[in-house]
């Protein structure tokens, strides 16, 4: 049954939740985080930071572009940047996990809307390319880590990955290599369908999509192993940040550790993984530690790190909001009309 009340809520309360677990992390820990910060600060590895973080949001642009000229769809790459740009603010405005993908279909549907059903499928797509990239690449450094891991929590957590990688991959195959991804005859949903129903059908035309454009689908995957590898890396500059943040393990490490810790607070309904993402690393740097002093420094050093990518990725978004707000005085070609105008009601 939907209930707009509680959307309501979730959107006031979102905020200040992940506000409130980052205090419940800070607070019992503020003179071992205090001390950290006081021992130095390498400004160049933030900066750092900023150009690796950056650098993932192009490539995942560059990625759904792809995927929408393998559909025969080009809008011009400033508009898809543009597009991209919005549902990147959009993480940490909208309620839920995939505000910015609710964004970015509501701008493709307004802009191709002769082949909407096609572009909004790309959505989706990219989504769950997105997602199997991120665990391959945490399977993979894991494994390749495999006798250094210290707990078998974590050693489960690589294996999950690596398991959902082999399904995911196999699931890829299969959709791309036999007639199973055939579009199907009905993809027009009748107007008193429902939300699933709708959804359904979307997701139907995605995996339609899988077989039309094979090469662009593999490729996409590639690249977004790539883009995540960006990503990881911009934690590990974080860590590096802090010099008094000495922890046993290298950027190979961070690779399958932030897949870790990011996987599961996808799933949370927090502003861009504020507050669970610190958590997770806390929880999962601590279990580097070999005794009780270890821990409670090393999971110091896990909020650190956490926070700071957060505010990297909050400063992030703030300039590029800035920069969409300036932009957004452009007018088309033909001086008609903006260049994007987001739908009353997402699609």
């Amino acid at each position: 049954m939907n209930r707009p009340w509680v959307k309501n809520l979730w959107r006031r309360l979102r905020w200040p939740l992940a506000i409130g677990v980052l205090c419940w992390l800070i607070l019992p820990n503020l003179e071992g985080l205090r001390e950290l910060v006081e021992q130095g600060v390498a400004w160049r590895w933030i900066a750092a930071a900023v150009g690796f973080r950056f650098l993932s949001l192009a490539l995942t642009g560059y990625r759904w572009n792809m995927l929408l000229a393998g559909q025969e769809i080009r809008p011009p790459k400033s508009r898809v940047a543009r597009m991209v740009g919005v549902g990147y603010v959009c993480n940490f405005v909208l309620p839920g996990t995939i505000g910015g993908d609710v964004a970015k279909a509501g701008l493709i549907a307004t802009e191709t809307p002769t082949r909407r059903k096609r572009a909004l499928a790309t959505v989706p797509l990219d989504r769950g390319l997105g997602m199997l990239a991120f665990v391959i690449l945490g399977s993979i450094a894991g494994l390749l880590r495999w006798t250094t891991i210290p707990s078998p929590l974590l050693q489960t957590a690589v294996l999950l990955m690596a398991g959902i990688s082999v399904g995911g991959l196999i699931c890829l195959i299969v959709a791309t290599g036999t007639g199973i991804a055939r579009e199907p005859a009905d993809l027009n949903p009748r107007h008193s369908a429902t939300r699933l129903q709708k959804l359904l059908m979307t997701v139907r035309q995605a995996i339609a999509m899988l077989r039309r454009g094979r090469v662009t689908v593999w490729l996409a995957l590639l690249l977004g192993i790539v883009a995540h590898g960006c990503l990881c890396s911009a934690s590990y500059c974080c860590l590096l940040a802090f010099t008094a943040a000495e922890m046993p393990f290298g950027w190979v490490d961070q690779l399958w550790l932030v897949p870790s810790a990011e996987v599961p607070t996808a799933f949370l309904s927090l502003p861009g993984g504020l507050g669970a993402r610190e958590g997770a690393l806390a929880y999962f740097y601590g279990e580097f530690a070999s005794g009780p002093a270890q821990l409670d420094r090393f999971r110091d050093v896990g909020v650190l790190v956490g926070g700071c990518y957060s505010l990297v990725c909050i400063g992030l978004a703030v300039v590029v909001a800035g920069v969409l707000m300036v932009s957004g005085r452009n007018w088309s070609a033909d001086g008609s009309e903006p260049a994007f105008r987001l739908p009353k009601k997402p699609v």
